[in-house]
């Protein structure tokens, strides 16, 4: 099965996501490079942030059954340009991150979302709580089985 490509800005919970999910006791760690493991390709949030790695993005995005991008819910703007994710050859899934901190807004984080090209509907998750992870696994499952075929 192809892995699922995950992107989102510096600080968005990226990693701290794919901690949660693949169950890892390990602690977080800064992504400082693209890493390929056997279900996810891992991407530091500069690739988001910097416009000239964005063709990288759409380059290992070929290589993955789904895009997730990741908007926290305390961020106050857009992960990626407007219209941005509709470059994909894949599916995307928008998550939103970090659902269980107080000033968390998850109706704007959507709309971020929105606006970067993603259809609903949007994943709302907590790598602390846990919550909305094992609807994600699912979706993330059900994903790269069909990219599969």
């Amino acid at each position: 099965m192809k892995p699922v490509l995950i992107i989102g800005r510096i600080g968005a919970g990226k990693s701290t996501l794919l901690k949660a999910l693949g169950g890892s006791d390990g602690p977080v760690r800064k992504t400082q490079m693209v890493e390929f493991h056997d279900w996810v390709i891992d991407t530091p949030g500069e690739y988001v942030q910097i416009p000239r790695f964005h063709s990288h993005l759409i380059s290992i995005a070929m290589k993955a059954a789904v895009v997730l991008v990741v908007q926290d819910a305390v961020a106050e703007t857009p992960a990626l340009p407007p219209g941005f994710c509709r470059v994909f050859p894949v599916p995307v899934l928008g998550v939103v991150t970090k659902m269980d901190r107080p000033d968390a807004r998850p109706e704007r984080a959507e709309r971020h979302l929105q606006l970067c090209g993603i259809d609903p509907p949007y994943l709302r998750v907590s790598a602390q709580t846990g919550e909305g992870l094992e609807e994600l696994r699912r979706q993330i499952n059900r994903l790269r089985e069909e990219g599969s075929t």
